[in-house]
């Protein structure tokens, strides 16, 4: 099972977009994306980071991309993180896939209705946004952690 996500980058006048086919939730994709923002503080330098982030877990990923370019979304994806760099500003609105049943709910069928919402949204300074989105990820990967370690004992 993966949990896809979309990486909608907008910088200038440019426009990317990356999938992750693993782990794309916030306690994981979103604690990896926010350490990218923290550690490079530069547009050109994050973007080269994410183009340089291998998948290096298991033997047959070793050395793989993380990240792939595509031409757009649409990739059956859970999480999209739309990301935007305007001068010193960043703009971060991390939005998750809701799919609510409809009456006589049948999957194979796809009976049922898709929507996004917003799990994270803030505006303001590069440095103050990225270490804000750092702090939100961590905190619910280590809530995460911690519920799985109460699991174990």
């Amino acid at each position: 099972m993966s949990t896809r996500s979309i990486y909608n980058i907008k910088w200038n006048k440019n426009n990317l977009c990356f999938y992750r086919h693993w782990d794309g939730y916030l306690e994981e994709g979103g604690k990896e994306l926010a350490t990218l923002l923290v550690h490079y503080q530069k547009p050109s330098k994050f973007i080269k980071g994410m183009f340089f982030q291998s998948r290096g877990i298991y033997i047959h990923d070793m050395d793989r991309p993380l990240y792939e370019l595509v031409n757009s979304p649409n990739m059956g994806e859970e999480f999209i993180y739309n990301i935007t760099f305007n001068g010193d500003k960043l703009s971060i609105d991390v939005q998750a896939e809701k799919i609510e049943k409809k009456e006589g709910f049948n999957i194979d069928n796809q009976d049922y209705d898709v929507s996004w919402s917003s799990v994270y949204k803030k505006s303001g300074t590069f440095e103050e946004v990225a270490n804000d989105f750092f702090k939100y990820c961590s905190d619910l990967s280590y809530k995460a952690t911690q519920e799985e370690l109460k699991k174990s004992a």
